[in-house]
């Protein structure tokens, strides 16, 4: 190995990357990578096991760009195989390789000189990107429940589960893991087992295009996507359905006849028995599954929806379109009037209409009549204008920024390199997002006076911290903190709350008895003590406390730090706190609104006296608005309710990791480890230490000291 430690790297402030804090288990200490794909690429090297060791950002060399100026740069990562052979490797998105913007300018001249110092060294060198990393759709899924599972398992409890497992395929050969999953004595220990197998490639399954649930199939030596029909096979099992209530007879017809061609096609049966069984003309059968197969906007396969009479996989050119291309000269000018390449002082930002206007001008000039398009048409092709030039700038994001501003370029920035080729997790807490939020309501504080009369003061607004899982939209726990601003021990307690099973209040002034019903360690028994995968927070002080770092990694939870000024990255918990605002604390007498207009605010300091709004009031009502959303029908979820989609999870066997029975008893995340240096005097038998607390918080405290004799100070 070139290096056996990592070169520290300051995070970008202004680059949209996240920044992500890991466990490694081949390292055996922390890792920290600045990006997506190079966090997806650490799960694959983990799970390699021809890979026996790496370094993350090992080395550090100078060279020569371009423009013949010297540059520093930083290799991503060196792998050591089996082998004994050494590789570098460089991570990045395509897309940061292809055109002439910046990024990629300054991506290619970056690999230059890389490749360069590898073939004066003798060193291999890879670029990986995307398109190495990720093998099928819920590849990254798969492989973040793979990797959290077995760091969370000791390997050597493993064994007899193992041989249980191999012997049950060995005697009903292709199975699921559902079955398994009933006919073993250690239920706990399936998951862990199949993924140590999956891993070393003793047995199979597709992992690329399903995440692993209860109806995932296993088998012996067999591969599901050694060729392009089985893989089409496998992907067959997600693609989108077709309802044939509303077709009529002919139609529905002809649809049935496609999809059980299709199906046939794809079980292995022949062109000509096909043909007989159907009807459908041979030469028309790959068509029809090429056409499922094929990818739509969203990057989705279209599915059997393909095979829908009429259906139109790409949509045909219109007039404006054949217009531009047949005319390239004035294609060019319009771009050039959109992008603003103009470069006059008196045409710096130019309208839609007065791009239309130089657009019917340019036409004009160049010979075209009235009875020729877009002329003949009433809007004289304005709206299909400014259809093309939006399809235009999405094809070219970096050259329509211009038009946009400063701060639609920082938000593209930090925000394009989000995976698009990867769904959104399915499982329960494989991802969750945490976050704080001031309440807008205030509250009242019983003091009593100089003359012993109980009165109510004003109090600070106080602060609720929540965790919700992206995969079904669940608020898994919540606090709430009086503090001027919330802190470490805050957080922690969110977090803890969120994996210990919930605990009621006692109310007071509300008569609300089903409050309970609305949390997942009640209402899904099988959550409690869940623990998520991968937990997304922002940059805030409170957030990069080490006190939370070293907790989270020895629970093996991911953290990903979003990029710098950019709560998109977390639009769920962002959404919710609105949603918890104008369902509860907007309605109260004592709401300050969202805003310093709000009419909803005034008089809310007299009103919050006046009606003695009290924290226990406030905490009363966070608990039965929290536990309503988890109860209610959500449109992001197709109309369920959050707890109904994890319960329905959570039955097709996407089942999450889980705290050890051993570890449940005395579980705490309200610990502080602090080193310090005892000093004293050995003849005396004595000596001190000096320790930093937080005023005002109480936490658990241990200390172990030699002498016997310690004084705090």
């Amino acid at each position: 190995m070139l290096s056996e430690k990592p070169i520290e790297m300051p995070r970008s402030q202004s680059y949209g990357s996240n920044y992500f804090i890991c466990h490694s288990l081949k390292l055996n200490r922390r890792a920290c990578f600045y990006s997506n794909l190079e966090y997806a690429n650490f799960l694959t090297v983990e799970l390699n096991p021809q890979i026996i060791k790496y370094v993350e950002q090992p080395l550090q060399i100078t060279g020569k760009n371009n423009d013949g100026k010297m540059c520093k740069t930083v290799f991503d990562m060196e792998v050591l195989y089996e082998d004994n052979i050494n590789e570098l490797w460089e991570i990045k998105y395509t897309s940061d390789l292809t055109g002439d913007n910046k990024s990629a300018v300054r991506a290619k001249s970056q690999i230059a000189i890389q490749k360069n110092w590898c073939l004066k060294n003798n060193i291999l060198f890879r670029v990986r990107t995307e398109n190495d990393i990720f093998q099928g759709l819920e590849h990254l899924n798969n492989m973040r429940f793979m990797y959290h599972c077995i760091c969370r398992t000791d390997e050597r409890l493993l064994g007899n589960c193992i041989k249980r497992i191999k012997r049950f395929i060995e005697q009903v050969g292709d199975t699921t893991i559902g079955h398994i999953y009933e006919s073993d004595p250690e239920p706990t220990m399936v998951f862990p087992s199949l993924v140590y197998l999956l891993i070393r490639d003793q047995i199979k399954a597709d992992v690329f295009n399903q995440e692993l649930n209860f109806y995932t199939e296993v088998s012996y030596g067999k591969r599901f996507w050694n060729n392009k029909i089985a893989k089409f096979y496998e992907e067959s099992k997600t693609w989108r359905t077709v309802s044939t209530y509303n077709m009529s007879d002919s139609d529905k017809k002809i649809y049935e006849s496609r999809k059980k061609a299709v199906d046939l096609y794809l079980n292995g049966e022949s062109i000509k028995n096909i043909e007989k069984m159907t009807g459908i003309n041979h030469s028309h059968i790959k068509e029809f599954v090429d056409r499922c197969a094929s990818l739509d906007t969203n990057g989705q396969p279209v599915g059997y929806v393909g095979l829908i009479k009429g259906h139109r996989l790409k949509s045909r050119k219109g007039p404006f379109i054949k217009l531009m291309e047949d005319h390239p000269d004035i294609r060019d000018q319009l771009l050039l009037d959109y992008f603003n390449e103009k470069k006059s002082k008196w045409d710096k930002l130019s309208s839609f209409k007065t791009i239309h206007e130089s657009l019917i001008k340019n036409l004009i000039a160049n010979g075209f009549k009235e009875t020729d398009y877009p002329f003949e048409t009433k809007s004289q092709g304005y709206r299909s204008m400014i259809r093309f030039l939006h399809n235009i700038g999405d094809e070219n994001p970096y050259a329509s920024l211009n038009r946009y501003g400063k701060n639609a370029e920082q938000l593209f920035r930090n925000t394009r390199c989000i995976q698009p080729d990867q769904s959104s997790p399915k499982r329960p807490f494989a991802k969750v997002e945490l976050d704080g939020h001031k309440i807008d309501a205030l509250f009242t504080v019983a003091v009593e006076n100089e003359h012993g009369d109980t009165v109510y003061v004003l109090a600070n607004r106080i602060w609720i911290i929540a965790v919700i899982d992206v995969a079904t939209r669940v608020i898994l726990g919540y606090t709430i903190s009086v503090s001027q601003n919330y802190n470490r021990f805050d957080v922690l307690e969110c977090i803890q709350n969120a994996i210990i099973p919930h605990k009621s209040l006692n109310f007071s002034q509300f008569n609300f008895k089903k409050s309970i019903e609305g949390y997942h360690s009640v209402a899904v028994p099988y959550t409690q003590w869940a623990l998520f995968d991968e937990i997304c927070m922002d940059n805030a002080l409170s957030h990069l406390s080490r006190d939370i770092t070293d907790n989270l990694e020895k629970l093996g939870i991911s953290i990903n730090f979003g990029p710098v000024a950019t709560p998109h990255r977390r639009p769920l918990i962002e959404r919710f706190f609105r949603t918890l605002e104008e369902k509860g604390f907007h309605r109260m007498p004592s709401t300050t609104g969202s805003n310093i207009n709000d009419i909803r605010r005034i008089g809310a300091e007299k009103d919050a006296v006046t009606y003695r709004i009290t924290l226990k009031e406030i905490s009363e009502i966070a608990e039965i608005i929290i536990s309503g959303y988890n109860l209610q029908p959500h449109q992001g979820l197709g109309g369920f309710s959050p707890l109904s989609v994890m319960r329905d999870r959570i039955d097709r066997g996407l089942i999450p990791s889980y705290v050890s029975d051993d570890n449940r008893k005395d579980f705490s995340l309200m610990k502080c480890y602090q080193i310090r240096k005892v000093q004293g005097n050995k003849k005396r038998e004595s000596g001190h230490i000096s320790i930093l607390l937080d005023t005002n918080i109480q936490v658990p405290f241990c200390l172990q000291a030699i002498h016997q004799s310690v004084r705090i100070l």
